[in-house]
């Protein structure tokens, strides 16, 4: 009884739920009008934005799009690609860096390397952040690469790229000079339909390997229910993602 108390109150306790709570109370005390039901479709909006009952239907749309494939299935390539956003920016470590949750990326990457998927690895990406402040993602990571074992003349540092269209272009060029054809492309499952799309725009031969799954194969249980805000997030991305395909596809970029 404890354990299923331990899962259940926090869903209805914690700092967002309860805000959640209070803010339906607030709204039930507002005056009937226009204002009120702007209120209440925004509360919906947001409870179910929060809710795995949204957020799991909307990003799955995205990481289903691409069967998982595993080292022993995946080809044999020119390269190995691997797009950055794993390693948090500014952060206070200075001898290593640290990694997001994204870090699966370059991981499967050195797996694909270490198992003679292909005889290069391109870790393609330089600063996400405005202001451009800090080392360059990519040599950033072609430095750890290189103290986990990795020989340098493998590893190729694109950093000038600052979002996808320009790490598919200018990937491109560095296969160009290389005679690089068809590469394996690692990044997160429900960044890969964009991605792919730009990289094969970009004139390469592309064999998605998608990696960081954010949504379970099986449900996790009731208290995944509950609006939480990781779910918001879960949600957030996904919006994010097929608001980014969209502006791709009227750039040009796709």
């Amino acid at each position: 009884m404890f354990f299923f108390f331990s899962k259940i109150l926090p869903g209805l306790l914690f700092p967002y739920p309860l805000f959640l709570i209070c803010a339906l109370i607030a709204g039930l005390k507002l005056k009937p009008g226009r204002f009120k039901k702007f209120c209440f479709i925004l509360w919906i909006t947001v409870v179910l934005g929060s809710s795995y009952v949204v957020a799991a239907p909307l990003m799955r749309s995205l990481e289903s799009r691409y069967a998982p494939l595993s080292i022993a299935e995946a080809p044999q390539t020119d390269a190995v690609v691997v797009l950055t956003g794993m390693v948090t920016p500014l952060s206070p470590q200075k001898d290593r860096p640290e990694f997001s949750s994204a870090v699966d990326r370059i991981l499967a990457g050195i797996d694909l390397l270490k198992n003679k998927k292909a005889p290069l690895i391109i870790v393609t990406g330089g600063s996400g952040l405005l202001s451009q402040l800090g080392e360059p993602e990519a040599s950033v990571l072609k430095t750890w690469l290189v103290q986990q074992g990795i020989p340098e003349t493998q590893i190729v540092a694109e950093s000038n790229s600052r979002n996808t269209a320009e790490n598919a272009t200018e990937t491109a060029a560095i296969a160009k000079q290389r005679g690089i054809k068809k590469v394996i492309l690692v990044t997160s499952a429900f960044h890969m339909w964009r991605s792919a799309l730009c990289f094969e725009k970009a004139g390469l031969e592309v064999v998605p390997f998608p990696v960081d799954y954010y949504i379970p194969t099986e449900f996790p249980g009731i208290e995944a229910i509950f609006p939480h805000s990781a779910g918001m997030t879960v949600t957030s991305m996904a919006l994010k993602e097929y608001a980014g395909v969209i502006a791709y596809r009227l750039r040009g970029y796709l």
